[in-house]
């Protein structure tokens, strides 16, 4: 996502790990999402999944 700055990244996740959406793997140094089981090394990467994943669930997709 081009509009997603790696500040507003951050935040992101950080709201993310503070709701248990996102757990941190300090050991691997990952980030899990949690509803996907996906694992991301990248927060800007992370953070644009998140936003895809919660487009398809707030259209009804499959969560």
């Amino acid at each position: 996502m081009d509009d997603l700055t790696e500040s507003d990244a951050r935040k992101l996740i950080a709201d993310l790990l503070e709701a248990d959406i996102v757990v941190a793997v300090p050991t691997d140094r990952v980030l899990v999402h949690e509803p996907t089981d996906a694992v991301f090394e990248d927060v800007v990467q992370l953070a644009a999944y998140h936003r895809g994943w919660q487009a398809g669930c707030d259209d009804g997709g499959d969560d």
